[in-house]
């Protein structure tokens, strides 16, 4: 934990995670996301963006049995809800816009969709550093 405690190094990626991701209204459009992202201040810290669909993707844990979030065993994070979150990778030569989104579902064994950024609503999961570009 660093920050005070509100957020999560990962030593792996060194990516910086928002430890409590859970927002008020957890469904969102996608340029909501960005901007709440980008307005967002944690530990005194401000700095934070959507990640990428690989960022994302790289809390993943497949593995794990059905009934648990597909995230790493005895990981650090609270309030993760089972539902789609947005990434800011957009998918590439489509006639309409969609974004990736990653999904920790229990039992999902993908994780990774894509959803239009003009009406769909997904949840969203700031997050600092590290040395993967988003395109915005």
């Amino acid at each position: 934990l660093v920050l005070g405690g509100e957020a999560v190094l990962d030593k792996e990626t060194g990516l910086v995670w928002d430890k409590n991701p859970i927002q008020i209204a957890p469904m969102v459009p996608w340029e909501a996301a960005k901007f709440a992202c980008t307005g967002k201040s944690l530990g005194g810290r401000r700095g934070w963006r959507l990640p990428s669909m690989h960022e994302l993707a790289s809390l993943l844990e497949t593995e794990n049995p059905e009934s648990n979030l597909q995230l790493p065993i005895g990981h650090p994070f609270i309030n993760i809800l089972p539902i789609p979150y947005w990434s800011a990778t957009k998918v590439a030569e489509m006639t309409v816009e969609l974004a990736w989104t990653v999904s920790f579902n229990p039992g999902n064994s993908i994780g990774v969709g894509r959803a239009l950024v003009t009406n769909a609503h997904a949840s969203y999961w700031c997050v600092r550093g590290g040395g993967i570009l988003s395109v915005y």
